[in-house]
């Protein structure tokens, strides 16, 4: 069989796409995807020497590898996949990491662009990990464990 089902929730299918989408395009272009949109580097600065063109796409290729991991594990059964489990309390973890580093700098110590795509990169985790643990089970799965580890 050559096409998988792809079994992932809803919010993870969009994550999963955005950014595989967006590590492409930085891989790509080594610039913000956004770059038609506004003149204002969105996500990713915009490139001044060729160095800084090189740390971009290793940032595309982060992104594009994150998103490729939703895609790779979803073919199993969504009850089964330990990757989409173990997605949730890792997502809110990253966004209390994110909310932390925006509290200690503030907005002083970071450029203003920085702080608030920090910021709402921290509420699109969060949101988006609440959905998918409500998604996985009744009253949500936070452990990232899939159900039945217990007896292996």
């Amino acid at each position: 069989m050559l096409f998988y089902p792809i079994n992932l929730p809803l919010p993870s299918l969009v994550t999963a796409s955005i950014e595989v989408t967006l590590g492409l395009t930085i891989i790509l272009t080594s610039r913000s995807p956004f770059s038609f949109l506004t003149p204002r580097p969105i996500l990713v600065p915009t490139p001044t020497t060729t160095r800084m063109k090189d740390a971009n796409r290793f940032m595309g290729m982060l992104a594009l590898g994150l998103g490729a991991g939703y895609f790779a594990g979803s073919y199993m059964p969504l009850e089964q996949n330990q990757f989409v489990h173990a997605s949730v309390p890792i997502r809110l973890g990253l966004a209390g990491i994110m909310f932390g580093v925006c509290a200690v700098k503030g907005r002083k110590g970071m450029s203003e662009e920085g702080f608030w795509e920090l910021m709402a990169l921290g509420v699109f985790d969060v949101v988006g990990s609440v959905i998918v643990a409500f998604s996985l089970g009744p009253g949500g799965v936070w452990d990232g464990k899939v159900k039945g580890w217990e007896s292996l």
